[in-house]
């Protein structure tokens, strides 16, 4: 008796398959999200992202169950109506669990933070500059530093396409969160951990809401080159903040960063000219003392 043939006699009789769907149901419910909890362990993630994570499989076993009723035509009992209910009532809650984690952890920071700026603009005589300085050397001490091969929450949830797509249907809550109410910026902000693309844009975000003064992200690409730092407006002033690797002592105005380039760190400086900003400033050569005139003279 042939393999086939045994499959077909199996799959013939109604209680094997009854029992095989069951057991597929059962499956997906439980297997799917254990194998990505390990996964995510694996990767060092802490308990707070795993939920993101688990969200997204949680939704992905319920579409799947529900296609598997849909193709074999038949009513769900009691039982499984309970099920499917309990685990939606899940999914929501992790994506609700998710968003209030990352809400308070970043509100603690932020208090924090802005306590000890008012700290330094009211009672030790600082200004602006070094107060904010402070801020940012502060998060820089407990800044975990990864190079591009680590997935970082951020990176997970935008490594490519198809991994935004899937978030955004599978988690509306969360996306809606992310998209709407700064919520990318804040989970950048509380992971503590990144390149220095996410360094900046913790920093352009955290020092705004702080200071309530204008900052943004100055991005410099080109050959062996890949770079990104913040920058605060303090007056009619520009200030680099790149503590993670040019500036990483003081901070200097930016209409003097391509001669500290040129002294310091050629490589960045002869890939100055493909300098952007997240402002999109026209003038973003001239606010960091360049032209491409000027460089081709000098």
């Amino acid at each position: 008796m042939s393999v086939l043939t045994v499959i077909r006699q199996y799959f013939s009789n109604p209680l094997n398959r009854q029992r095989m769907k069951k057991e597929i149901t059962t499956g997906i419910v439980l297997s799917i999200p254990l194998i990505y909890l390990i996964y995510s362990i694996i990767l060092n993630q802490k308990l707070l992202f795993l939920f993101d994570h688990l969200t997204l499989l949680i939704s992905i076993a319920i579409t799947i169950m529900f296609a598997l009723i849909i193709f074999f035509n038949r009513s769900i009992s009691r039982f499984e109506a309970k099920l499917f209910l309990f685990i939606i009532v899940i999914w929501v809650v992790f994506q609700a669990m998710t968003l209030a984690a990352i809400e308070i952890k970043y509100d603690n920071l932020r208090n924090g933070y802005f306590e000890q700026y008012q700290k330094k603009l009211n009672y030790q005589s600082s200004d602006q500059l070094n107060a904010s300085w402070d801020i940012v050397s502060n998060y820089r001490e407990g800044y975990v530093y990864y190079d591009s091969s680590y997935y970082t929450p951020n990176r997970f949830l935008t490594a490519n396409e198809l991994m935004i797509g899937l978030n955004s249907f599978f988690n509306p809550l969360l996306s809606i969160y992310y998209a709407g109410f700064n919520g990318i910026n804040k989970l950048i902000v509380v992971q503590h951990t990144g390149r220095c693309g996410e360094f900046s844009d913790a920093i352009s975000y955290l020092l705004n809401d702080i200071t309530k003064l204008k900052t943004r992200s100055i991005m410099l690409k080109g050959v062996g080159v890949d770079h990104q730092f913040p920058e605060i407006q303090i007056g009619d002033t520009w200030f680099v903040f790149d503590k993670t690797y040019t500036t990483a002592i003081e901070p200097i105005k930016s209409v003097e960063y391509a001669a500290f380039l040129k002294r310091t760190d050629f490589p960045l400086y002869v890939n100055i000219t493909n300098m952007t900003s997240t402002d999109h400033h026209p003038d973003i050569f001239k606010e960091h003392g360049f032209t491409p005139d000027s460089l081709k003279k000098g």
